[in-house]
């Protein structure tokens, strides 16, 4: 299988469009090289590694300072680089051989085809074929900790989630949680799927993963939504009647499993351990939540291990409620994590409390409750305590500014060096 790319930058600075005509004329496996050499700014282990080898070795000296001038324009051209990088996995997307994009939408792409896609996808990837899993001679052991990417199958916050991955490979952690929200809110990518799979278990990393496949907040906003969804058709009370009737809205929600069961299967062959929530803070009754279950289960192939797991979101909306069938783990949202080894507890995230540390912009306004960095940090410690995941959410990585935009539109910003290192020592238990 190979991926074809053609890329055409026009950058609105004359140095940048230098840099960017150059860039039209090098062969792909050039423009990996250059990319890769500046993309090293985004790794702190390795950036730590150059620096104690050059006290030394002289010829390390000299490779700092032509890589030092090379990164100092390029730093201070950052729109275009997002520019290049954003064309960069576009190209890639485009690349994809018909077929196996058709066969990898409808969800039946093999598994060995989607373990070749999974591999040349991370091999060839600017960021994650950069990272020297050599600087973790050591890995952590605590429970499961990552990054929130609900966001992150978005086409416009691809290159900063490739970041957030970077980062949590850079915090040398043995067992990893990340989540992701499928239900086509931030579209729907299982090539990138794929490829964060197979980035995320490297280096003997165990995985912890969750998907969500519908998206309770905006449903309860379905008189206005930000943008038109499938679930946001109903209200909350009419959707908790109409999963059981409406066959249109049962074979759309059976589709949300079915097209993800490549990259599943590919997880799940990778030793990645599998949750999945049927709604993202949902707003639904018990039997509701147990019919979307059966939906699920019927759509599973019976050789695949996977977990449920209910985020319950009790007093979100009229007539929500929070019971666990049997065998479903419970996952939290909020910063208070229940003391006493609750075993039916699987994970516990911060999503919708927005946390200030340094790096925290006062002037925005978003909405969101706020809390200081250090409750974080005693979450992420008392989860460690309890055998319980931890995820770090962000509205600021997640583009939420005070108002409701359409996650195309969005801002994903991408962490500042500075943020990056605090966000690898915050995940190694180091930063408080």
């Amino acid at each position: 299988m190979k991926l074809q790319t053609q890329l055409r930058i026009t950058c609105p600075w004359p140095r940048a469009s230098r840099l960017a005509n150059y860039g039209n004329t090098m062969s792909r496996g050039e423009k990996h090289n250059l990319t890769v050499r500046y993309l090293e700014h985004f790794l702190p282990n390795q950036a730590r590694t150059r620096k104690e080898h050059s006290k030394t070795d002289g010829h390390s000296l000299r490779k700092w300072i032509r890589l030092t001038l090379l990164i100092i324009p390029i730093l201070t051209l950052s729109a275009c680089d997002e520019e290049w990088l954003q064309a960069y996995y576009q190209a890639l997307r485009r690349g994809m051989p018909a077929d196996t994009a058709q066969l990898l939408k409808s969800g039946t792409l093999s598994d060995s085809a989607s373990a070749a896609l999974a591999q040349q996808l991370s091999s060839t990837d600017p960021f994650l074929s950069s990272v020297d899993n050599t600087s973790c001679s050591t890995m952590i052991e605590t429970s499961p900790r990552g990054l929130a990417c609900l966001h992150c199958t978005e086409p416009a916050a691809q290159t900063q989630a490739r970041v957030l991955t970077v980062i949590m490979l850079e915090s040398c952690l043995k067992n990893l949680a990340v989540n992701y929200l499928v239900d086509d809110t931030f579209d729907f990518d299982p090539a990138f799927l794929l490829q964060q799979m197979h980035a995320l278990t490297s280096n003997g990393r165990k995985l912890e993963v969750t998907f969500y496949l519908s998206n309770g907040p905006w449903q309860r906003r379905y008189s206005n939504p930000p943008e038109n969804n499938w679930v946001t058709e109903f209200s909350p009370q009419e959707f908790r009647s109409a999963i059981f009737s409406n066959q249109i809205l049962r074979k759309t929600f059976a589709s949300k499993i079915s097209r993800l069961i490549p990259v599943l299967n590919y997880a799940a062959s990778r030793g990645a351990t599998i949750y999945i929530s049927p709604m993202l803070e949902d707003n639904l009754d018990d039997r509701s939540f147990s019919e979307m279950l059966s939906i699920i289960q019927d759509e599973l192939p019976d050789s695949l291990s996977v977990y449920f797991v209910r985020n319950a979101c009790p007093g979100c909306y009229s007539g929500n409620t929070s019971s666990l069938p049997f065998a479903v783990a419970r996952e939290i949202h909020g910063v208070n994590l229940p003391t006493g080894g609750d075993k039916r507890t699987a994970t516990i995230t911060n999503d919708g409390i927005e946390y200030m540390d340094s790096f925290w912009n006062k002037e925005l306004d978003t909405s969101l409750r706020t809390v200081p960095i250090e409750t974080m940090t005693a979450l992420r410690d008392k989860a460690s305590e309890e055998n319980v995941s931890f995820i770090l959410w962000s509205g600021k990585r997640q583009g939420v500014f005070g108002e409701m935009i359409p996650p195309a539109e969005r801002n994903y910003v991408i962490p500042s060096f500075r943020e990056r290192l605090f966000l690898v020592n915050f995940l190694k238990g180091q930063a408080r």
